[in-house]
């Protein structure tokens, strides 16, 4: 196996846009909708679908994606729901896939992926007589072909695959054995995303990328900006899908979109604006709820002579700033706060285990002591320019200079500039962030973000501890286990506190009560090899 470069300037770029844009989705109106659902409505899973609906044959299925993939390949594109993967998920399919309901990673495009009893060895076993649109074998050399451009390119998951698979062999026609470092009993997990996504080599034979794969639609065209087009695969593995044409289109306003969809001009939307989410949940929308934790929170920067780089600082921060009243001031109050890792709506949530609490007292504690040592109480936050950024800008640093901080909100003209201070230049106090633990296989962002090895810290405090936190959460086989792991972590995250946490995100896609049999993957992700529009 060809060893993984270092993912390049460029594809970090696209990283840190999905993360930023992840944590700042939500419209200009802030009015609270009166009587909206409670914490309890926000559990993740298939929501208002109705049991006994009927498939049928034919039609097209419109959705209206969150933002537009530049390009369908998994090496250079994020691949969530809400970043283009579940057009590239149309394409390629997936060799795993996350069943939420039954909790578990399941097979999909693949027959099967194995663990031995330790968890570090596992067995991929693929369906005999699968083939790619063009008409090649989907096989075991041509999954290894796909892994090695996928770490070679150097895609999201690239470096946390180097970190764990120390070895990955053909076996026979449909086999591979992958052999890791260390027990990992979530492996499957990666496979859910873009490491399963299976390209084929005639990909990559012209002189632009063509997505090829041997998932359930072929692209068909593209107008920029405005929509993207899928026709059937007939030679599909599990048979020719239900539907006749797969569009997605894009509309940047989620309030166009909203109310495109309430009109009917589209089947199928993905939300994250706080105030529309539970508009649809209140109205009993049919579609499928995602929990992302630590969708809202703020970057450190630990670096020496940066404020962070001085622990007490950085936990004065947190314990300054009330979640509430953020979110009150932004988004109305709609959708879920919690400084917490493992927020209420969390697999991993046990009552008890928070993250550091709203303590204005001990936060004027810390930052005098920092002071006496010779802080001198400033401090910036880097902010978008948009009115509910700068909503949450003015909250949090009315919260800091409350405590004795002389804090600053600096609003950025654009996204890119934002990314620009943080990953390229490193030149920020905080930063407005998204770390984006999703339940369904939270290590692999733990990993990027939060390990010394990751690479996507972009300056804040990683340690030895924190190191071993997340690797025993990895480690974790059991319920028991991993309960254990996630309390242990939280509790070494309020020692380190390498971020500001402010909640998590909610990601919805919903779809017309004419439209079924969507299935549920991780990252938001839908497949619709087996969807059908009445």
């Amino acid at each position: 196996m060809t060893p993984p470069r270092t993912p390049r300037t460029a594809f970090a770029l696209v990283v840190a846009l999905a993360l930023v844009t992840s944590s700042c989705a939500s419209s200009d109106d802030a009015e609270k909708k009166a009587g909206g659902p409670t914490v309890g409505a926000f559990a993740p899973g298939l929501v208002n679908v109705p049991e006994d609906a009927e498939a049928v044959d034919g039609g097209t299925i419109t959705l209206g994606s969150y933002a537009e993939p530049l390009e369908l390949d998994p090496v250079k594109t994020i691949v969530a729901g809400t970043t283009g993967g579940t057009e590239m998920a149309a394409v390629y399919d997936v060799l795993m896939r996350w069943d939420e309901e039954e909790q578990a990673v399941v097979p999909q495009l693949a027959e099967s992926l194995t663990p031995n009893e330790d968890h570090t060895t596992w067995e991929l076993t693929l369906r005999p007589d699968v083939t790619f649109s063009d008409g090649t074998t989907l096989g075991a050399e041509a999954v290894r072909w796909s892994i090695d451009r996928y770490l070679e390119q150097g895609g999201h998951d690239a470096a946390v695959w180097s970190h764990n698979v120390t070895d990955m062999q053909v076996t026979g026609d449909l086999t591979l054995e992958l052999t890791l470092e260390r027990p990992w009993p979530s492996f499957d997990s990666l496979f859910t995303t873009g490491i399963g996504m299976v390209v084929a080599k005639g990909s990559d034979a012209g002189e632009q990328f063509r997505p090829i794969g041997a998932g359930p639609f072929v692209f068909e065209d593209r107008t920029p900006q405005e929509r993207m087009t899928f026709t059937t695969n007939p030679d599909y593995f599990d048979g020719k899908p239900a539907l006749d044409t797969l569009e997605f289109v894009y509309i940047v306003d989620p309030n166009a979109l909203w109310d495109t969809f309430g009109q009917g001009d589209v089947s199928m939307a993905i939300m994250r604006d706080p105030i529309l989410v539970e508009e649809a949940l209140s109205e009993e929308t049919p579609g499928y709820l995602q929990m992302v934790g630590a969708g809202v929170t703020g970057l450190i920067n630990s670096k020496e002579g940066y404020p962070g780089s001085d622990v007490r600082v950085r936990q004065a921060i947190q314990m300054a700033v009330d979640p509430e009243l953020v979110n009150e001031r932004a988004n109305g109050g709609a959708g879920v706060v919690s400084s917490s890792l493992f927020p209420e709506t969390s697999r991993f949530h046990q009552d008890g285990v928070e993250g550091l609490p709203h303590d204005p007292e001990e936060a004027r504690k810390l930052v005098q002591a920092a002071k006496a040592d010779g802080f001198d109480g400033k401090i910036t936050y880097l902010q978008g320019s948009s009115p509910q950024q700068r909503d949450i800008g003015l909250a949090v640093k009315a919260q800091l200079d409350a405590v004795g901080f002389e804090a600053e909100a600096e609003f950025l003209p654009s996204i890119t500039d934002l990314i620009t201070r943080v990953v390229v230049d490193g030149d920020y106090d905080m930063s407005t962030w998204a770390l984006s633990w999703r339940d369904s296989a939270p290590y692999a962002r733990m990993f990027g973000i939060n390990h010394s090895e990751g690479g996507t810290g972009y300056g804040t405090v990683s340690s030895p501890e924190m190191d071993q936190l997340i690797e025993d959460f990895q480690a974790a086989a059991t319920d028991e286990a991993q309960l254990a792991a996630a309390e242990a972590l939280q509790t070494g995250w309020n020692e380190l506190v390498p971020a500001m946490v402010l909640g998590p995100t909610a990601e919805l896609v919903v779809w017309q009560p004419e439209v079924g049999g969507v299935q549920t993957n991780s990252n938001t992700m839908v497949l619709l090899d087996d969807a059908w529009a009445s």
